[in-house]
């Protein structure tokens, strides 16, 4: 998982969350996956997704205080009901040619704003103290004695509260632009959750571990729109790079974190934080 600012981001496949090193993420071509948010702060974030360069969540994501999304699918033309899932497959020669190297393939970018805090009301306190007219010569139940020095006499002051009503302000109002905004609803995946299998490698002849997400299968997951959104005007962000390959082996299954990492050499199961094999030495992270 990926944590920053009081968001956590990470890549699931198969329901299960993946392992990323260095923000990269290795999971196998033709996979469909899906990018998880949790957010831990008690107040909302907005939330947009850029996937190989692409604004896929139209207006922004909003998750709830201490909640989380599973966002599987494109958002496009407004269509809030329905959508293809994201698929990441590998950029071959053939569709280099077609539609070109993006220097933001194979990139999961989120783009996060916090929502503002609600104004603080400040009371004032005002303080009245009202003075007495002495009449003279005579007080109205005792007579007036010339010889003696009365003090002056003050009556217990009363405490009045004020509110600055330019500083309570509605915390419901809408934001400047009036952009629609959407809240990812909890629905269950069309599809059974995959069976993760163990961590192995297969030899590829042709090094290549560029890969891109396209279209994949229809999936159900359904937003509605939120509106007066106020978010802070700080911009967080956080990347994840998606590879394919690591150096000339192709990745079969997903690396997820319940895994240890075996080692190339001698094929023992080291811990995940390893960097060197335990048995024989050899670097866990093949570069």
């Amino acid at each position: 998982m990926m944590h920053k600012k009081g968001l956590v981001a990470c890549i699931k496949v198969g329901g299960r969350i993946l392992r990323e090193q260095s923000e990269r993420v290795y999971l196998p071509f033709g996979v469909e996956y899906s990018v998880y948010l949790k957010n831990l702060e008690h107040r909302r974030v907005k939330a947009t997704l850029f996937i190989d360069g692409e604004n896929v969540s139209s207006g922004g994501l909003i998750v709830g205080g201490n909640s989380s999304i599973d966002i599987e699918r494109f958002i496009k033309n407004g269509n809030l009901q329905s959508g293809n899932r994201f698929k990441f497959i590998e950029r071959t020669e053939a569709i280099e040619k077609h539609r070109g190297i993006e220097a933001e393939d194979g990139l999961v970018r989120i783009e996060y704003q916090f929502e503002k805090e609600p104004p603080k009301i400040q009371y004032q306190k005002t303080v009245h103290i009202h003075e007495h007219t002495y009449q003279y010569p005579y007080w109205p139940y005792w007579p007036y004695n010339p010889y003696r020095r009365y003090e002056p006499y003050y009556p217990d002051p009363y405490i009045t509260w004020t509110c600055n009503s330019s500083q309570a302000q509605s915390t419901g109002c809408r934001s400047s632009s009036g952009a629609m905004q959407m809240m990812a609803q909890n629905t269950q995946s069309a599809e059974s959750p995959a069976t993760i299998m163990a961590c192995s490698m297969t030899s590829s002849s042709i090094p290549n571990e560029a890969g891109i997400t396209v279209p994949g299968s229809e999936s159900n997951q359904q937003f509605h729109a939120v509106y007066g959104f106020k978010s802070e005007p700080e911009t967080h962000v956080m990347v994840l790079h998606l590879i394919g390959e690591v150096g000339s082996k192709l990745v079969s299954a997903p690396i997820t974190v319940e895994k240890k990492l075996s080692c190339i050499t001698c094929g023992k199961a080291n811990k995940m934080t390893a960097k060197f094999c335990s048995q024989c030495g050899t670097a866990t992270t093949i570069l």
